[in-house]
C-alpha cells in the first residue's frame, strides 16, 4: 500500500492541516534533467497481439515487484512500476516497453533517475517531452529520508529525468498515484500525508502541468484522518471524456467519519468537486471500507470499479461523471472475486479484471450487466489496456516467495457477445 511504504522508508515530517480548500500554490518547477535524453526514435510498428490468450515478456519481469499501470502509446506500450533495488526499502524505478505488445524489453535500467534513493512509480501517460510518470520517492541514498510527489519524464523511455523536490509545489510528505494527458494539461492526483502519534492525516491533491515540466498545485481538498482506514485513501485514479471532463476516483470519508468511495470531477482540471459524498451509492453493504480502485471513459459516459471491504466487488456507472448508479451484483457471477483493480473500455462495452485466487476478466456491454470472461493465473492485476488488436493486462504474478511483474496479453472481442472462457492460460 502506498501510505504504508511512504511511512516506512522516511522520517516522517510533521504538518498541520487546515481541512479546508486551498488557493492553488503557483510556483513552477523545472524539471532538472539528470540523463543526456536521446532524440526521439522512429516508432516500432503498431501493436499487434496475439489471437490466443497467453503471458508475455516474463524473461525482463523478474524480480520486479509489478506493474503498476501501462499506457498505449504511438510506439507500442509502455509500463511503469517499480523492484527491490538492493535494499528492500530503496526500491528502483522501472519502465518496460513493446512495440508489439507480445516483445517486451526493459529501458533505462540503472538510469539514476530511476535508482537515486527510493524510486516508487505508479502511473504514466504520453504527453509533455515524450512520457510522463508519476509517483514517490526521495533521493537521499544513505539515510532515512522522507519521500514526496515526484515526476519522471522522458524523450522516449531510454532515459529520464526526476522533478528536484520542492516543498511548495510537491509536499514534504506525499505521494502522486497517477496522471493523465488531456485538454486542460498535464493532470496528476495524490495526496499530502502528516502524521503524528495521534493521527495520520491525508490531504487529496491535485497537480497540473502544461508540458510535464512545469507543475504547479492547483487544488487540495478536506484533509482527514486515515489511521483506521483498512484501504489506501485519497485519489487512486484519472480519466477524462472527449468532452474535457475529468473524474478522479478513491476512498474518502462520508460526514459521518465513514471510509467510502470518493469521486471528485472538474471541467478544467484545478477547480474540482466531490459528488455527493454522503450517497448511499459510495457507502458500504456490509459496514466496512469502500474502496474505488479505477476509472475508465468509454461509451456512454464513465465506469468505476474497486471492492467493498475487500470481500466483495463494487462498481459504479455514470452517464456524465456527475450521476453515478452501484450496480447490483449480487446475483451477477463474481463468484469469490473480491474486487475489480483496473478497468478500461472495449469496442462498445467495457472490460474489467479483478484478483481472487486468479486473475480475471469481467466483461459488460453497459457497465452494469457483467460476465464472467476469462481466468488467467494466480495474481493480481494493475492496470487494462484495450486497442484494436487486443486487449493487455499487466500486474503480477504470484510467485512462491514473491509477486512478479507480468504482463498477459489476448484479442479483442465484443463484449456483447464475450467468448467461452477457455480456462486458465
Amino acid at each position: 500500500a502506498a501510505v504504508v511504504v511512504l511511512v516506512a522508508i522516511g522520517s516522517v515530517a510533521l504538518s498541520t492541516f487546515t481541512g479546508d480548500e486551498e488557493p492553488a500554490v503557483t510556483t513552477t518547477v523545472p524539471v532538472t534533467t539528470t540523463t543526456t535524453l536521446p532524440p526521439t526514435t522512429t516508432a516500432p510498428s503498431p501493436l499487434g497481439l496475439p489471437d490466443t490468450w497467453q503471458r508475455v515478456g516474463a524473461s525482463v519481469m523478474t524480480p520486479i515487484v509489478g506493474i503498476f499501470d501501462m499506457v498505449e502509446t504511438s510506439s507500442g506500450l509502455v509500463a511503469v512500476g517499480f523492484d527491490p533495488g538492493e535494499e528492500d526499502m530503496r526500491q528502483n524505478g522501472v519502465i518496460l516497453a513493446s512495440a508489439d505488445g507480445v516483445t517486451w524489453s526493459r529501458l533505462a535500467e540503472g538510469d539514476p533517475a530511476l535508482t537515486l534513493g527510493a524510486v516508487l512509480m505508479y502511473g504514466v501517460t504520453e504527453g509533455g517531452p515524450g512520457l510522463v510518470a508519476v509517483g514517490f520517492g526521495c533521493v537521499n541514498d544513505v539515510e532515512a529520508c522522507t519521500p514526496s510527489a515526484t515526476v519522471w519524464t522522458s524523450v522516449d523511455g531510454t532515459a529520464w529525468a526526476r522533478s528536484p523536490a520542492n516543498p511548495e509545489v510537491f509536499g514534504e510528505l506525499g505521494a502522486m498515484l497517477d496522471v493523465v494527458n488531456t485538454e486542460h494539461g498535464l493532470i496528476a492526483a495524490g495526496g499530502f500525508y502528516a502524521t503524528s502519534d495521534e493521527t495520520e492525516l491525508i490531504q487529496p491533491t491535485v497537480w497540473l502541468s502544461p508540458d510535464g515540466l512545469d507543475w504547479e498545485r492547483v487544488w487540495q481538498g478536506e484533509a482527514y484522518d486515515f489511521s483506521t482506514a483498512t484501504t489506501i485513501t485519497g485519489f487512486q485514479a484519472l480519466a477524462t471524456d472527449a468532452e474535457g471532463r475529468v473524474v478522479g476516483v478513491g476512498t474518502a470519508v462520508n460526514d459521518q467519519g465513514d471510509f467510502v468511495g470518493a469521486i471528485w470531477t472538474s471541467t478544467d482540471g484545478r477547480n474540482w468537486e466531490r459528488i455527493d459524498q454522503n450517497s448511499e451509492a459510495f457507502a458500504s453493504n456490509s459496514a466496512s471500507d469502500v474502496s474505488i480502485l479505477d476509472v475508465a471513459s468509454g461509451p456512454g459516459g464513465f465506469v468505476a470499479v474497486g471492492s467493498d471491504g475487500r470481500t466483495e466487488v463494487a462498481i459504479w456507472h455514470s452517464p456524465d461523471g456527475v450521476a453515478w448508479t452501484r450496480a447490483d451484483t449480487a446475483d451477477q457471477p463474481f463468484e469469490d472475486l473480491s474486487a475489480l483493480d483496473a478497468v478500461d473500455a472495449i469496442g462498445t462495452g467495457w472490460i474489467a479484471a479483478g484478483t481472487s485466487d486468479t486473475v480475471t476478466r469481467r466483461t459488460t456491454p453497459d457497465g452494469l450487466t457483467w460476465d464472467r470472461d476469462h481466468s488467467i493465473e494466480p495474481g493480481y492485476a494493475g492496470a487494462i489496456v484495450t486497442t484494436d488488436s487486443g486487449i493487455a493486462v499487466a500486474g503480477a504474478l504470484a510467485g512462491q516467495d514473491d509477486n512478479y511483474a507480468a504482463d498477459w496479453a489476448g484479442p479483442a472481442f465484443d463484449p456483447a457477445a464475450p467468448p467461452t472462457d477457455p480456462g486458465p492460460a
